[in-house]
């Protein structure tokens, strides 16, 4: 496994951190499943925080040659999925993210992680 993390991830997170995301973790989980290699959970103060988290992300699709990710989420607010294929990002409101745990339930398989 690479110890270092993606350009892609380090863009996504940079992204979320310039518009206040809070709490952003990647976790690196290419040996432990099929489906992506990065997870991205970051934190948002409201729904509308999230939207806006959100668009940061969109917004890099037009500076650079990014894939097109699928969204889940974005109507509510609460919790969404920007999936880019080798790469998914969660934001979350903050109850939403104590109450599914999704660092610790990785946490059991891994224990490569970085936070901002």
């Amino acid at each position: 496994m690479e110890d270092s993390i993606p350009p892609f991830c380090n863009t996504l997170t940079n992204a979320l951190d310039g518009m206040h995301g809070e709490s952003i973790n990647c976790l690196d989980v290419r040996e432990q499943c099929s489906f992506t290699d990065m997870l991205i959970i970051c934190g948002a103060k409201t729904p509308r925080h999230a939207r806006s988290l959100l668009d940061s992300l969109l917004q890099l699709k037009s500076q650079h040659q990014h894939p097109t990710p699928r969204i889940e989420g974005e109507e509510h607010g609460q919790w969404i999925l920007v999936d880019y294929g080798d790469t998914v990002v969660h934001i979350m409101l903050a109850d939403i993210r104590e109450y599914y745990a999704l660092e610790k339930l990785w946490d059991r398989s891994f224990s490569s992680t970085t936070s901002l």
